[in-house]
């Protein structure tokens, strides 16, 4: 797992690859808008999931 600090735009990054599950996992919190936003390419499925916590959840 890796870890981003971005300090002019405040938000927190953290990348994981979970090379058992075949799938990489992407999240990143911005505290200066207070939502959560995860992303996977589900390579089985063959399609790319996007799932943002606010007032809304999208799925592509």
């Amino acid at each position: 797992m890796s870890f981003d600090v971005s300090e002019e735009l405040g938000r927190y990054v953290a990348t994981e690859r979970l090379l058992e599950l075949g799938r990489y996992v992407a999240t990143e919190l911005w505290l200066e808008l207070g939502r959560y936003v995860a992303t996977e390419p589900w390579l089985k499925l063959g399609r790319y999931v996007e799932t943002e916590w606010s007032t809304c959840s999208v799925t592509a």
